[in-house]
């Protein structure tokens, strides 16, 4: 990718997007992870380690998902981004940041997971037998790794993530990432300066103001995500809808403290997989604008299992601001269904009825998980 950037080389943006497709839609977690084998055999029947599996296959609770694959995945989309300033690019590269790319350390950055499953459960999932299914499972983040590559690779991101925010080209800025803060470079007629206000990824309005600007005509290009639906952008009095994702280019001359507000309304979704992903069959992950939830045990009230949940399709999934949880995030609550007693040592039994009992329960964001303890955690959940 970077030698492409550098020379043009068709031939080899041809290769690049042949091993993207292959990777990204047929390979790819819903959390941006990759790398589902620890060990395994390759299409040509060679050994693997720490490898992609075939197409479509994504077990959630054995994924390897290291921690440096996620992350090298947001790294070659950003160097793609450059490239060719396609907005998928950008939307993938924050659908590892705010989900697979973060969960590679808690909340208070000072315990890491080298893998990143989507999965767990916490009665012999991680040790079958006394051996670890994947090298380097754990059950709770580790504060020391025999191999330290994860850890470091989640630190130097963070740290230079903001620099992942913003493109720039001639008189054009593109606007990757959205987040409060100020942005300053020379284009080539002259300085410009932008700040964001924003509560994204948990408010989905951007208040982008130009504090200065050449006084000749530039390019601000705003991104439309491809999780947004009717996203809105409004300048000079004018609004527009958009549902598609792409950069949307705004030419003028800026006045110094003009406005650029970009509206992103953050619906709850219920996600299914691919037809032939086996492990999600049946199943849906939720998601509130670029950030995918889990359930973990804690979060279930009385004594119903993880294991015992239906997710309902037609019943509000209401956000709730917490602000004293976790650091502070957003968290859907909702009602599920449930079937007491999936938790048995038979292999196989017959299907039971289904009941009719409810149970509330608080999904998190998946980058928040294993936080509170050692518990239950699931990504996907079977759906009604």
């Amino acid at each position: 990718a970077d030698v492409y950037s550098h020379t043009g080389d068709q031939e080899l943006k041809s290769a690049i997007d042949r091993v993207y497709d292959s990777a990204v839609n047929k390979k790819m977690y819903i959390t941006g992870a990759q790398g589902s084998y620890y060990h395994g055999m390759s299409s040509n029947l060679d050994p693997v380690e720490e490898a992609f599996g075939h197409d479509y296959e994504l077990p959630s609770r054995v994924a390897y998902t290291e921690t440096c694959a996620n992350i090298a995945n947001a790294m070659f989309n950003y160097r793609l981004l450059n490239a060719t300033g396609d907005s998928k690019y950008a939307d993938l590269m924050e659908q590892v940041m705010y989900n697979s790319g973060l969960s590679g350390a808690n909340v208070d950055g000072t315990r890491f997971y080298y893998n990143n499953p989507l999965s767990r459960r916490d009665d012999g999932i991680i040790n079958l037998g006394g051996t670890n299914i994947t090298n380097n499972s754990a059950s709770e983040r580790w504060l020391v790794h025999q191999c330290y590559c994860c850890p470091t690779s989640y630190v130097r991101t963070v740290a230079q993530v903001h620099e992942w925010a913003y493109g720039m080209a001639d008189d054009s800025v593109w606007i990757h990432l959205y987040g409060p803060g100020d942005f300053e470079t020379e284009l080539k007629s002259g300085k410009i300066s932008i700040n964001q206000v924003t509560d994204y990824p948990w408010d989905g309005r951007v208040e982008i103001t130009v504090n200065e600007a050449p006084s000749t005509p530039v390019t601000i290009n705003v991104r439309i995500p491809k999780w947004s639906r009717e996203a809105t952008v409004t300048h000079d009095g004018e609004t527009k809808t958009f549902d598609t994702p792409q950069y949307y280019p705004i030419t003028k001359v800026f006045a110094k403290g003009e406005k650029i507000i970009v509206d992103m309304p953050m619906k709850v979704k219920l996600m299914r997989g691919h037809y032939l992903i086996e492990e999600t069959k049946g199943m849906a992950a939720v998601m509130r604008g670029p950030v995918v939830y889990c359930l973990e045990q804690v979060d279930v009230k009385g004594d119903v299992r993880i294991d015992d949940i239906y997710l309902q399709r037609n019943v509000p999934y209401v956000p709730e601001n917490k602000k004293d949880l976790l650091n502070g995030l957003i968290t859907l609550t909702t009602q599920a269904k449930y079937v007491k007693g999936q938790k048995n040592d038979n292999l196989y039994e017959e299907l039971p009825e289904m009941a009719e009992d409810t149970v509330d329960v608080q999904l998190i964001p998946y980058y928040a998980w294993s936080n509170r303890g050692c518990c239950d955690m699931s990504v996907w959940l079977p759906v009604l």
